[in-house]
């Protein structure tokens, strides 16, 4: 029985997913390059976790990924290590190391968290800039091959899509057990004017990817289809 109603669900969220599609696949927007380019997802699967925020940085006149608080955390943790095996060569807790080693683990630990929280500001970010006319993924290079005009920017795209999945949790008796875990995510397109996309975005959270995308619109003063 547990199995048919297991069955039943699948063929539910398939039919839904079906009748998303079918929508999509006919906006009603009265645009050109809305009938040039794809209604369906460019990037399948929803299995990127991009939440980012695009934010302007007004120095740069700029509209890039505020990464800050992942390079907080990312950064934390190699200090929280280096302080650790500087504890633990001061200190004896049982870590089975010759001190010196243990200080210049602390030193290379800590020195990567700087270099972290300093020099990797555009590591995995966007970057749109309407003074130079281009914009790119990472850091500005004229050998980064993502590095484009935003003039063959026509429009953003937000698309959703059923992820159907699952993931194991442990229970309260100490035994794990495999719950539902199916969900929306949702999809930022830059939408070119050969009617070619760039996924720039994919996360759960709708209001993010929306305001990423209207940011975007309004910087480059292009429509925004959502």
């Amino acid at each position: 029985m547990g199995m048919l109603n297991d069955i039943n669900k699948i063929a539910q969220t398939l039919v839904g997913q079906q009748q998303r599609e079918k929508t999509r696949s006919a906006p009603n927007i009265n645009h050109p390059l809305a009938k040039k380019t794809s209604w369906g997802n460019n990037r399948k699967g929803g299995k990127y976790k991009d939440n980012f925020r695009l934010v302007i940085d007004s120095d740069l006149n700029q509209l890039k990924t505020d990464k800050v608080l992942g390079r907080l955390v990312l950064g934390g943790i190699f200090f929280t290590v280096g302080g650790f095996f500087i504890y633990a060569a001061i200190i004896d807790t049982g870590v089975n190391m010759d001190w010196p080693a243990l200080i210049v683990g602390g030193l290379v630990a800590s020195m990567g968290g700087i270099a972290i929280l300093a020099f990797f500001q555009n590591w995995g970010s966007v970057t749109f800039d309407k003074t130079k006319g281009e914009w790119w993924f990472g850091t500005y290079s004229k050998e980064n091959d993502t590095l484009s005009t935003t003039k063959e920017i026509g429009a953003v795209q937000v698309l959703n899509e059923w992820v159907v999945s699952s993931k194991v949790i442990d229970s309260h008796d100490g035994n794990s057990k495999r719950v539902d875990d199916s969900h929306s995510s949702f999809e930022l397109n830059l939408v070119f004017n050969d009617g070619k996309r760039q996924t720039i975005q994919d996360s759960r959270y709708l209001n993010l990817v929306e305001s990423n995308a209207d940011e975007i619109g309004t910087y480059l003063d292009v429509p925004v289809w959502k």
